[in-house]
């Protein structure tokens, strides 16, 4: 099912780059992200070992590209036991079975394939608003 393979597709992503969770509050960077992957031939290729075949992308004033399906995929992802969601906060985060579905669709994947994915992950990481939330309480002298 193509809600099933976009949630593996979105887990293995994040899993790939330690992207430390997504605010379903802000999923701009999600979207953008897997539609960097889905244009890739990199990702194409991981999109065909998870069963994702086709992505369907819509202009939406507030993530940009919003991907077809993707918040409905996220809360697969969460039956499927790939993410989970934060105790009372909006944020899910890849579980330790993501991480073993990467590294086994990894295996499959060309170096340069792979290289490719772990790169847009790593891009997602970076500009996660998980991550740089958590930097700022972890910087903030009232967490001292």
């Amino acid at each position: 099912m193509r809600k099933e393979g976009l949630a593996r597709l979105t887990a293995a992503v994040m899993a790939a780059g330690d992207v430390p969770g997504l605010d379903l509050r802000e999923p701009h960077d999600a979207h953008a992200i897997i539609l960097e992957v889905w244009d890739s031939p990199a990702g194409r290729a991981l999109c065909r070992l998870l069963n994702c075949p086709s992505l369907t992308a819509t202009p939406d004033p507030d993530v940009g590209m919003r991907v077809s399906g993707l918040t409905q995929a996220l809360w697969s992802a969460v039956n499927m036991g790939l993410l989970r969601p934060l105790a009372d906060t909006s944020v899910v985060e890849p579980t330790p079975s993501a991480s073993t579905g990467w590294d086994a669709v990894a295996t499959s994947l060309t170096t340069e394939e792979r290289s490719l994915v772990v790169a847009a992950s790593h891009r997602w990481a970076e500009r996660s608003t998980v991550r740089n939330t958590r930097a700022r309480a972890f910087a903030s002298p009232a967490s001292t």
